[in-house]
C-alpha cells in the first residue's frame, strides 16, 4: 500500500505539482514505510518548512522531527 502511495506522489512531483502540507507529510510517511529513508527525510524536512506557521500541526511536526532524528542515527 505504501509503495502505491509513494508512486502516486512520485508522479505528482515529477509533473512539477507543489504538495500541500498534508500531502507532503503523507508522501514522506509513504517513502519512510517503503524503505526509501533518504527521500523520506527530505520530504519530512519540507513538511517542517511549509508547516511552520500552520496551526494544529504540532503533533505531526513532532512525528516528522522524530523520524528525521531516527534516520540520522543510522
Amino acid at each position: 500500500m505504501f509503495d502505491k502511495i509513494a508512486a502516486y506522489y512520485d508522479k505528482v512531483t515529477a509533473e512539477g505539482q507543489t504538495l500541500g502540507v498534508y500531502d507532503c507529510f503523507d508522501y514522506a510517511d509513504a517513502l519512510d514505510n517503503s524503505d526509501r529513508k533518504d527521500e523520506a527525510v527530505r520530504w519530512f524536512k519540507e513538511f517542517l518548512k511549509i508547516s511552520e506557521n500552520e496551526e494544529g500541526m504540532e503533533f505531526m511536526r513532532e512525528i516528522a522531527q522524530d523520524r528525521i532524528k531516527e534516520k540520522a542515527s543510522f
